[in-house]
């Protein structure tokens, strides 16, 4: 992972002893988020009594924003993820841009290959084009589900997500951003014509004008724009 000696690190459950323990040596602080009350107990047996380690009991998602405001962005986030919540607490870290330098989790294959997806491909999504927005992603290597106990039934890969040098867009338009390609997104087999009806209260006719005049044919489908069209897109519109 790349860790330094004045990094702050969040790590996310399930299961973190081994994680903890290989990286709280390595870094200033580390925070650990765990909701299973099996773990925090093994947590707090071998970690309770480290000045640099600090335990949230209970949901991720609920937790990390008041951790968040306390501490501020840290280093890197880390972790196991379940696979309910993954790409639930990925997404949520961009769009409120927490948006740490480094991001490396486990997750269900496939939510790695829909984050790293790219244009033209069936996995391809409005979750693809938010972990790109900021982040360049790989698919590090796999493992099998024989690592496990008890072993799920799928295959788990480990994703590592580098933040851009610079982002792609300003912090005001983030927002109107992000609610334009959830309704890109919102209906596959809709054009991007029809699925962005009423965006700013523009009216179909109107949306469809401004597309044409800068180059957008208005019949394709959002699963054929990279992350970079859609921003032309969004700047087209906001004029």
């Amino acid at each position: 992972m790349g860790l330094e000696a004045d990094d702050v690190c969040w790590e996310i459950g399930p299961g973190l002893g081994a994680i903890t323990h290989d990286i709280l040596p390595r870094v200033k602080s580390l925070t650990a988020f765990e909701i299973d009350n099996g773990f925090i107990g093994i947590l707090k047996e071998f970690f309770a009594d480290d000045e640099h380690f600090s335990l949230q009991e209970g949901d991720a998602l609920k937790h990390w924003p008041n951790c968040w405001k306390a501490q501020g962005t840290p280093d890197l986030i880390c972790g196991n993820l379940p696979y309910n919540i993954g790409a639930t607490a990925i997404a949520s870290f961009i769009e409120k841009e927490c948006l740490p330098p480094r991001m490396v989790y486990t997750l269900q294959k496939e939510v790695v290959q829909r984050m790293s997806a790219g244009p033209g491909s069936k996995l391809y999504s409005a979750f693809s084009v938010v972990c790109s927005l900021d982040y360049e992603v790989e698919l590090l290597f796999d493992i099998a589900p024989g690592a496990f106990y008890p072993v799920p039934e799928v295959t788990s890969s480990v994703v590592g997500m580098k933040r851009r040098e610079s982002s792609l867009l300003t912090s005001g338009e983030r927002a109107g951003f992000l609610d334009m390609v959830h309704r890109l997104f919102s209906s596959r087999r809709k054009t991007i014509l029809n699925n962005l009806s009423g965006f700013r209260g523009l009216p179909k006719n109107e949306i469809s004008s401004l597309l044409t005049a800068a180059g957008f044919n208005p019949s394709v489908r959002a699963e054929r724009l990279s992350l970079e069209m859609m921003i032309d897109l969004y700047r087209v519109l906001m004029k």
